[in-house]
């Protein structure tokens, strides 16, 4: 019999130590403050843990609870702070000024106990009630509407080989959104500017966008405080103002309207004098600040660009390049369609809102349609979790911003379906998805190429998707206060009036009635707990009845974060192999 305490256990150490243990592995939890042990929970083969090893449950003679800051229980699945009760629990401090705020008061079950908060963010698995752990309060941020571990950002950056120490640290500036700073130590004295961009590119291969910290500071030593341990406060001091500044003699100038124009949206986003030849995103840019960014440059230059541009060609000099070449007409060399048509009135469209990620050898076309708010770029890191056989299309909306677009979904569906089919290679099998709002296109989508191509029909994919409904939706709505909330920490504060607009003008198309019959081509749908309580689930059974339903373990908006994205893109390659296996016996059957 094993037991793992202490620290969190790592998924696949812990089913690696289950392997070669005889008896049972337990993982188990529990600070000082309640005699060491508080919960426990015991490994099972073959369990797939999506948020790590869980803690389990309280142990006899104890209580493990997920509170609210006020200290009120919280409804399974929602995250809060680990409280823990019972006879294991300390009488307090030595030093009684410690218990304040830490042994509590709380009611349970209609009864006040004594309590010890933990610091700790847990949360009850939808599934079973078992305690996932989330990492310490204290250490853990929200940065971008991305929940973070500072310690995994520190993990990555002491896998470097000259990196002996490593702290992370949020800084916040007023009108600014909060960012990572990174402080390290390193042997050998290496210098400062010969190992910032190694560091920098290592952590680019290792973490997410949102995870790679705004400045690496290489300091001689960590400053440390009265216990030993690093001084975290003293480090915050040390924050420079604005680490980000530099020679002005490194910059170099605009040399037309079009790239002075950018350089100056460049610098009202990233809070630097940035020059033609700098990338957004070695200054602290990452893929929501570049949605903000698109949107300026697109009404300021009256010509719309999309944030697949700027991942692509992320300095001025280089997007100034994109915007002269589709406005001449040219085709450039690549995988973006330069051909522009109207859309009933509305402003001219190119389809280079079609990201292509084309594969050799591919057999099979995958589009994924952007969700309510437009952005493409949600599905980026999925497509290199999905098998090389296939090609995937991502769909950017590129009506988003503008005062016109499609008046229904049906419509918007048949603008995307012309654009899409010269993508796809003859022979193709072709899978549509869509993620929220983009479900709705996507089923549309598909509905349309099944009655022009009967005999080579498309799949459909539905990611968490959204419903048609017959009611009027207002801003006021829950779920609306939500969405919108959710688009504000993405476009912030001075984009509000695009996000209302943009809200009021897509929101309607959700209140028409299904114009499509049901859908008989296979679909996959993957659903969270919170849609399928809603009615989600009956409503798609009932438009899809050959749908394939799997529950996934987590929030709406984190179906495509990084703890679930695995699993999306798993469940996403099995369901387009069998697609294949099914047109390669088609193909057989016609012989």
């Amino acid at each position: 019999m094993l037991f793992s305490g202490g620290d969190r256990l790592n998924g696949q150490d812990a089913f690696k130590a289950l392997e070669l243990v005889k008896g049972n592995v337990f993982n188990a939890y529990g600070p000082t403050e309640n005699t060491v042990s508080s919960t426990s929970y015991r490994l099972l083969p073959g369990e797939t843990c999506a948020n790590g090893v869980p803690i389990g449950r309280a142990i006899s003679n104890s209580g493990a609870h997920v509170m609210d800051s006020k200290q009120r229980l919280v409804p399974i699945g929602v995250m809060g702070e680990l409280v823990v009760t019972g006879d294991g629990l300390a009488r307090g401090y030595t030093d009684p000024e410690r218990d304040c705020d830490r042994f509590v008061r709380v009611v349970i079950d209609g009864q006040t106990v004594k309590a010890y908060r933990t610091g700790d963010f847990v949360r009850h698995r939808p599934v079973d009630g078992l305690l996932e752990f989330f990492g310490r309060m204290d250490y853990q941020v929200k940065i971008r509407g991305h929940r973070i571990e500072l310690t995994e950002v520190e993990h990555a950056l002491l896998t470097h080989e000259y990196v002996s120490d490593a702290v992370t640290l949020v800084r916040e500036q007023e009108g600014q959104d909060p960012e990572l700073i990174s402080f390290v130590t390193v042997q050998g004295g290496q210098r400062v500017g010969e190992q910032d961009e190694p560091l920098r590119n290592m952590l680019k291969a290792m973490l997410p966008s949102y995870m790679i910290p705004a400045t690496i500071e290489i300091v001689e030593n960590m400053p440390i405080n009265v216990n030993g341990k690093v001084d975290r406060m003293a480090l915050a001091k040390s924050i420079q103002v604005d680490p980000k500044s530099r020679s002005s003699a490194a910059l170099v100038p605009p040399q037309n309207d079009v790239e002075c124009a950018i350089c100056e949206e460049f610098t009202s986003m990233l809070g630097t004098e940035v020059g033609i030849t700098d990338s957004f995103f070695d200054f602290g840019g990452h893929s929501l600040l570049a949605a903000r960014l698109v949107s300026r440059i697109s009404s300021r230059l009256s010509f719309k660009i999309y944030v697949y541009d700027v991942m692509k060609s992320p300095t001025p000099a280089a997007l100034s390049d994109v915007i002269g070449t589709r406005r001449t007409g040219t085709r450039r060399t690549g995988t973006r369609r330069a051909s522009t048509r109207r859309i009933k009135g509305a402003i001219d469209i190119t389809s280079g809102y079609l990201e292509l990620h084309r594969r050799s050898h591919s057999r099979l076309t995958i589009v994924l349609i952007h969700g309510l708010w437009g952005q493409g770029s949600i599905f980026s890191s999925l497509v290199s979790l999905l098998d090389d056989t296939f090609d995937v299309i991502l769909v950017h909306d590129p009506f988003f911003g503008q005062s016109q677009g499609p008046r229904t979904i049906m419509e918007w569906a048949k603008f995307y379906l012309n654009d899409v089919e010269k993508l796809v290679p003859p022979g193709h099998g072709l899978v549509l998805g869509g993620y929220s709002f983009g479900g709705l296109i996507a089923f549309e989508m598909a509905s349309l190429w099944r009655n022009q191509h009967g005999k080579h029909p498309a799949s459909l994919i539905l990611l968490d998707a959204a419903t048609y409904t017959s009611n009027e939706i207002a801003t006021h709505d829950e779920e609306s206060k939500s969405q919108i909330q959710y688009a504000m920490q993405i476009f912030r504060e001075s984009q509000k009036d695009l996000v209302l607009d943009h809200f009021g003008k897509v929101a309607p198309l959700m209140c028409n009635s299904i114009q499509s019959p049901q859908y008989q081509g296979t679909c996959l749908y993957l659903v969270t707990s919170e849609a399928a309580a809603a009615g989600a689930a009956d409503s798609w059974t009932v438009c899809c009845p050959r749908l394939h339903t799997h529950y996934l373990d987590c929030t709406h908006h984190a179906v495509l974060d990084d703890a679930m994205i695995g699993t999306v893109g798993r469940l996403i390659n099995e369901h387009c192999h069998w697609i294949i296996e099914r047109l390669d016996a088609l193909t057989t059957s016609i012989r």
